[in-house]
């Protein structure tokens, strides 16, 4: 079964494409997420880019996918440094998920990272997508990089009935208590790798 997230359909427009990349960047590096982060906690920079982010979310061809991780590069870099003038201690990752890349994202965190912690590190599924991200090494091998499950959650009310909450069930690789009391079932749909920034 194809993969329902994947695009091969030539982009059409492809300058208005990189401009609302560039512009999607633009406001999150110049966005106050100092104070987001002190008043939130946390912080996360979805690519929320149309038409690739909506509803029934898919991925973008390669050469689009490659500007989105520059973006993403670009907004990590003007956090750090901006928490960093601020003298502020942030958890500050980027989480590059495959197969489902409009899924990345770039994460801040004030209190030790404990979104990271609720991603269970795991085999990878597949090998670390470098070449669908960048053609510079370096703007990869400036991370450091571990591997996580990349899941869907669901827990027992949200289903309509039994035979849909099988179904569920016996696709999940695991389960957790949820905070209503019941059951979190966690169906992997592929890796989630979050990159720390190697300060050396």
């Amino acid at each position: 079964m194809p993969n329902p997230l994947s695009n091969r359909k030539k982009v059409r427009g492809g300058r208005r494409q990189i401009a609302r990349v560039e512009t999607w960047a633009r406001n999150l590096v110049e966005l106050d997420v100092a104070a987001m982060l002190r008043r939130d906690g946390s912080v996360h920079a979805k690519l929320v880019i149309a038409p690739w982010y909506r509803l029934t979310k898919r991925n973008p061809p390669v050469w689009l996918r490659r500007r989105m991780f520059d973006g993403l590069l670009r907004v990590f870099h003007a956090w750090r440094a901006r928490f960093e003038s601020e003298q502020m201690r942030v958890c500050l990752r980027i989480w590059i998920t495959h197969p489902d890349f409009i899924a990345s994202r770039v994460v801040a965190e004030i209190d030790g990272g404990e979104t990271s912690a609720f991603l269970p590190e795991a085999s990878p599924t597949r090998p670390f997508p470098r070449e669908l991200l960048s053609t510079t090494p370096a703007s990869v091998d400036q991370f450091s990089w571990t591997a996580h499950a990349h899941e869907d959650h669901a827990d027992d009310d949200d289903f309509a009935g039994k035979d849909e909450l099988d179904r569920w069930r016996q696709r999940s690789w695991r389960q957790f208590p949820s905070r209503n009391g019941g059951t979190t079932y966690a169906v992997r749909r592929g890796d989630t790798w979050v990159g720390s920034w190697r300060y050396a």
